[in-house]
């Protein structure tokens, strides 16, 4: 077959080759649009890119065929081919430069297509409300648990207005105002609560924690914010309170029957020893009667009126106590700064008078110093350093301490001796009223000293306790945090207890 009229022009394989090149080009070209579909899933502007690169080739196909037809057709120009190569160049070039920039676009997408999946699965999981507003308060997001707990769907709620939706009719003007002043700049409360309505119409009450959504340029294009239902913790907490309320009420009032009924029990106390000093006397008085107008009496009456007179000694003795114990009880307190140490060296001054033939070594400690009133504290001490006195009087080598130490932050004042101690197994009874360790034969005392400093040391708001070891050791151990505030319990003209203006002798210590 001849030789195409067209290869016999001037110029024509350059046309060819240049035709050519261009074919190749845009088959490349085409080949890389059709990947980018591939990679970028698909997307109709990549579609259209590839059939023009078709089309291209396909038209630079039909003229590689004009090229050797016959008869010749009209001449492709050398100019237009060689605009038709730098196109295909720029093409080629273009969608080779911009194949990496979408592939990373699309990777970015599928990142955070992927980052939205996982935390749109982690807020329907978390138990707790989530919920997007736009800057118009629609809805652009809420969660699972928001949709369970109010019973509407999501179809029903996104896009919808969260106020007109959620918010109770008599609280969403207020609501919704605060929101609008948020978006127009004021402080957005971190921590807020307000009641919800749920698709039966139900309220309940969420605890939100907010935050706002800014674009690029910093303005405020909506909020975010997760809830907690908190409605059934605080019905419990008002009924914990209702609870609490009721109950003090009922510990107030039965604290004050408690009080009353043992202001009558005291009152009925102290009449009664008072009362008994008269046929006390009585009874002293007519044994003395009958000692003196009876001189001839036998030996054995003798005996037997020294018996009544002692018991009405000892009467008088139990009589005294009683009314010290219930003159602590009413008396009108007045704290203030008192020294322990001073009050000791008084108190153990006066029983060396009382009894100049002992010899007992007292170690007290400088500066021992707390808050209480002064007349109640020298009653407590007193008590208990007579009775370290007191059992101490048949040790050699006697020693009675008085100082404090601390223990888990707290002060606490001791007095100790080493007389005749007490076994532990009775330290819990020692501190009631007529409870005694030891026989009358062996060592005086009433049994009342003790509840004496118990009261005491209580009304001051402290403790007091024992610890004893059998013929070596006594402590007793007490605190005063402080003095609480109280009233006489008795009116103020009541008779004194003061023993000796009573012509009876006083005894208060006792173990």
């Amino acid at each position: 077959m001849a030789k195409s009229n067209y290869c016999q022009l001037s110029g024509a394989p350059m046309i060819f080759g240049i035709i050519a090149l261009s074919l190749v080009l845009q088959l490349v070209a085409a080949i890389l649009a059709l990947r980018l579909i591939r990679v970028t899933g698909g997307a109709f502007a990549w579609t259209l890119l590839a059939l023009a690169s078709l089309l291209m080739v396909g038209r630079r196909s039909l003229s590689l065929y004009h090229l050797y037809a016959t008869p010749p057709t009209v001449p492709p120009l050398l100019v237009n081919e060689v605009i038709g190569l730098f196109i295909s160049l720029l093409f080629v070039a273009a969608v080779a430069g911009l194949s990496p920039l979408l592939a990373r676009i699309k990777s970015a997408e599928d990142y955070w297509r992927e980052s939205e999946h996982r935390l749109r699965g982690m807020l329907d999981n978390t138990g707790l409300i989530a919920v997007m507003l736009d800057d118009r308060g629609a809805i652009t997001f809420c969660n699972r648990h928001l949709l369970d707990l109010t019973g509407w769907s999501r179809e029903e709620v996104v896009g919808g207005n969260w106020f007109d939706t959620f918010i109770p009719a008599d609280q969403r003007e207020g609501v919704s105002e605060r929101y609008r002043h948020i978006l127009a700049g004021s402080k957005l409360p971190l921590h807020s609560q307000n009641e919800i309505i749920t698709k039966s119409g139900e309220r309940l009450l969420i605890a939100w924690h907010n935050t706002i959504m800014r674009d690029g340029s910093g303005r405020v294009v909506g909020g975010t914010a997760i809830g907690e239902d908190i409605t059934e913790r605080m019905r419990v907490e008002e009924e914990i309170r209702r609870l609490n309320t009721e109950l003090e009420q009922r510990v107030s009032e039965r604290t004050a029957e408690l009080a009353a009924s043992t202001r009558e029990l005291e009152g009925f106390c102290y009449s009664v020893s008072h009362d008994l000093r008269t046929p006390l006397r009585a009874i002293a008085g007519h044994s003395a009667i009958i000692r003196e107008e009876c001189a001839a009496i036998t030996h054995s009456c003798r005996h037997h009126l020294g018996r009544i007179e002692r018991a009405a000694v000892r009467m008088g003795e139990l009589i005294d106590a009683l009314l010290e114990l219930a003159r602590v009880a009413r008396h009108a307190a007045h704290p203030e700064e008192i020294s322990l140490s001073k009050i000791a060296q008084q108190v153990l001054t006066d029983l060396r008078i009382a009894s100049p033939e002992r010899s007992v070594a007292c170690a007290i400690d400088e500066g021992l110093a707390a808050c209480g009133d002064p007349v109640l504290v020298r009653v407590a001490l007193q008590n208990l350093l007579e009775n370290a006195w007191k059992f101490t009087a048949g040790t050699p080598d006697a020693l009675i301490e008085v100082g404090s130490e601390t223990a888990g932050g707290e002060t606490v004042f001791f007095v100790r001796d080493n007389g005749v101690g007490f076994d532990m197994a009775h330290a819990g009874k020692m501190f009631g009223t007529f409870r005694r360790l030891h026989r009358d034969e062996e060592f005086e005392g009433t049994g009342i000293g003790l509840a004496t400093v118990k009261r005491i040391i209580e009304r001051h708001g402290g403790r007091v306790w024992a610890e004893g070891e059998p013929g070596r050791m006594a402590i007793f151990r007490f605190t005063l945090p402080g003095l609480r505030p109280c009233e006489p319990e008795y009116p103020a003209d009541m008779p004194s207890s003061n023993a000796h203006a009573q012509g009876v002798p006083v005894n208060v210590s006792g173990k």
